[in-house]
């Protein structure tokens, strides 16, 4: 599925409205909104796009984040 930036935008509202009865709240300091084209890194992998299946689909590769760097804890 794809959305434009500005329903990006409300995913924060919308994740804190499901999380909080669980008793759970998003870091702000740790949360990242951004296209999947630039990506970013989680739990060692780095989660970007790489191109598309010959049937237009997205897909991703994860690759490992290397020795050294801030997240290679």
């Amino acid at each position: 599925m794809a959305g434009t930036g500005a329903h990006a935008a409300n995913l924060p509202e919308e994740v804190t409205a499901v999380m909080t009865p669980m008793g759970l709240r998003l870091s702000e300091a740790k949360t990242k909104i951004c296209h999947i084209d630039e990506g970013f890194d989680f739990f060692r992998f780095r989660i970007q796009r790489r191109g598309k299946t010959r049937h237009g689909k997205a897909h991703g590769l994860h690759l490992p984040v290397e020795k050294g760097s801030r997240l290679d804890r």
